[in-house]
């Protein structure tokens, strides 16, 4: 597998989070309209309460967000144990930063201030580390 190769299979965790972080705002939303109540008028009717078919497919709803939930977790124990293929901490540490909390340090200067280097030695410690990682090929699709 290239270099290049590597950094889209690492990246896979940001991808799936994404989604989910999305799933969750829809879930919200959705939740938000079920249970808004309008004012009611007299001889308008309406209860207020949501219908229980609706609050059914809110269910269905979270059940998907769930398995979301448990795919962002395997992806990152995958990323996890392969970034302890690398026998170089300082290029473990620069890969757990990347890829594990990209959330945390978005940029190169965020992980270099971190792990005290420049920003080049920082890339430079991420191309070795991609050489260096290894990633079953039972994973690579």
């Amino acid at each position: 597998m290239k270099n290049a190769d590597k950094k889209l299979w690492l990246m896979r965790a940001q991808a799936a989070e994404s989604v989910l972080e999305e799933m969750k705002a829809t879930r919200q939303q959705v939740y938000d309209q079920l249970t808004s109540t309008t004012a009611s008028y007299s001889g308008m009717g309406g209860t207020g309460s949501p219908d229980p078919h609706k609050m059914d497919r809110l269910a269905e709803l979270d059940e998907k967000i769930d398995r979301q939930l448990d795919e962002v977790i395997k992806i990152m124990c995958e990323i996890q144990d392969a970034i302890g293929t690398v026998p170089d901490l300082k290029q473990r540490a620069v890969l757990q930063c990347r890829y594990m909390n990209w959330k945390r340090y978005s940029s190169w200067d965020q992980i270099a201030e971190k792990l005290h280097y420049s920003r080049r030695q920082v890339t430079n410690i991420h191309g070795y580390a991609l050489t260096a990682i290894v990633i079953p090929e039972s994973l690579e699709s």
